[in-house]
């Protein structure tokens, strides 16, 4: 069962199991529990937040919000707020800032916390692309890092140990491009095994390194990747 807290402007949120007095934020004094603390207050004083939010795959960037609640969803905290693209969801986590303005927020007539977003996950639910599910081996020099810069964003699983010693790992991703992406920062200790679209966006990235920068690229980048060098069986 999916447990939900929330925290709304006008504190009326004790149906949800907690309120803006009672329900826990994130633990520690780090930055997801200081930006907790700064979205609470802006939620509460309505107004408008300047932040800067990384998205999965992507680098992060800056953003003006209308924050309007935050919901915990089994202990992972999210930002409900307007944005020029409409009525969104943020993971407290991908925050790298947030600055409360002086700007008032504008808030939806009738506004309620459960429903909006109930909303955003069946809109969520039904555009969402299937997530890729990629098969890799990667270098065992290489294993702790690919774990520690992927498993904050994707679900990582190693799967077993290849005969050179390499570990087999499954991930997922959003989609291939984004695998590729992700992926390519690791250079020749990772080779994907499956499947063939992300082995084919790497290539293609490959292919344009080599372009752009020429054949005396050193080896260990994109271009030298194994995932490349394979012929489509």
């Amino acid at each position: 069962q999916i447990v939900l807290q929330g925290i709304e402007h006008d504190l009326a949120a004790s149906r949800w199991g907690g309120n803006a007095a009672g329900a826990p934020a994130p633990g520690g004094a780090g930055a997801e529990h200081a930006h907790w603390e700064h979205l609470r207050t802006a939620i509460v004083s309505q107004v408008q937040v300047d932040v800067r939010y990384e998205p999965p795959g992507r680098p992060a960037e800056d953003r003006r919000l209308h924050p309007h609640g935050l919901v915990c969803k089994r202990g992972t905290w999210y930002l409900m707020a307007s944005a020029p693209a409409g009525l969104r969801t943020y993971r407290l986590s991908r925050f790298r800032s947030v600055d409360l303005t002086a700007d008032p927020a504008s808030r939806p007539r009738d506004f309620d916390l459960a429903g909006a977003w109930a909303g955003v996950q069946r809109e969520l639910s039904t555009r969402a692309p299937t997530p890729v599910a990629v098969e890799l081996a990667v270098a065992p020099v290489a294993l702790a890092r690919l774990r520690a810069m992927l498993g904050r964003w994707w679900p990582v699983r190693e799967t077993g140990v290849r005969d050179d010693g390499w570990a087999l790992v499954s991930a997922q991703f959003a989609n291939a491009t984004v695998a590729a992406a992700e992926l390519a920062v690791f250079g020749r200790e990772t080779e994907v095994l499956a499947p063939e679209a992300v082995r084919a966006e790497l290539a293609a990235l490959g292919r344009t390194l080599v372009a752009r920068y020429g054949e005396g690229t050193p080896q260990g980048l994109v271009s030298e990747t194994r995932t490349s060098s394979r012929a489509p069986g």
